[in-house]
């Protein structure tokens, strides 16, 4: 568990949605009893992917992914930039998004956080490429931004000041609305056990946590949630 050192804010508690694609026409959401349900929704959907981003876009109702791994993907390594939105009304419903702007390059197990007060998608690094097209794949160290304020979603690439993280995939990583800052740990390429930070309360800057030492292991395959009530990121 990694702890701030501020007080927490019980008024800015946050309810994420987070799905787990089962199949390329439906997704699983837990009821209120307890029990898995499937939903039935609207056709053309994703095609099969694991290793994507999802959020829950709360001021449009949605659900978005973006990236991940599949085979159809037609780009390097199978990955993909595809931004998708299953809408929460009744029925659910897919539909590929047109977003503007230059997107990611095509990617998997990227880090990610949402940013609700300015309804934005933060996404860092992955296994892919930076823009696309020819580019060799690897590890990136990227950080770009998907506004949601506007109908046409819009990527931009950010340039914070200052060192950043390793390229890496498979880390974990939360948004910080308290102090406005993305945080995010570990990962593979070398397992890297860092606590890092994305200061977005100004102009973008990067910075390192200092933890004391103490962190957990540098594993693959991590979850994690941000506890706005006692301010804490829980691995």
């Amino acid at each position: 568990m990694f702890r701030s050192n501020g007080h927490g804010r019980a008024g800015l508690a946050a309810f994420f949605v987070v799905l787990c694609m089962c199949s390329p026409a439906h997704a699983g959401v837990k009821s209120a009893d307890g029990a898995w349900t499937s939903l039935s929704a609207n056709v053309p959907a994703p095609s099969a992917r694991r290793e994507h981003v999802a959020i829950y876009d709360a001021a449009n109702n949605r659900y978005l992914m973006f990236g991940g791994y599949g085979y159809g993907s037609t780009s390097a390594d199978y990955n993909f930039n595809e931004v998708w939105s299953l809408t929460m009304s009744d029925p659910p419903t897919w539909s590929l998004l047109t977003v503007s702007g230059t997107p990611p390059g095509p990617r998997k197990q990227s880090q990610w956080g949402y940013d609700i007060a300015r309804n934005r998608l933060l996404v860092f690094g992955g296994y892919g490429q930076h823009y696309g097209g020819s580019e060799n794949v690897t590890w990136q160290n990227d950080v770009w931004q998907l506004s949601l304020l506007d109908e046409t979603p819009t990527w931009t690439e950010l340039f914070p000041t200052g060192t950043p993280p390793t390229g890496r995939l498979a880390g974990i990583s939360v948004y910080d609305p308290l102090r406005q800052r993305f945080v995010g740990f570990g990962g593979t390429a070398g397992a890297p056990v860092d606590t890092w930070s994305l200061d977005l309360s100004g102009d973008p800057a990067w910075g390192v946590i200092d933890t004391g030492g103490q962190n957990p292991a540098g594993a693959y395959g991590m979850g994690c949630i941000y506890d706005p009530l006692r301010d804490r990121m829980v691995v």
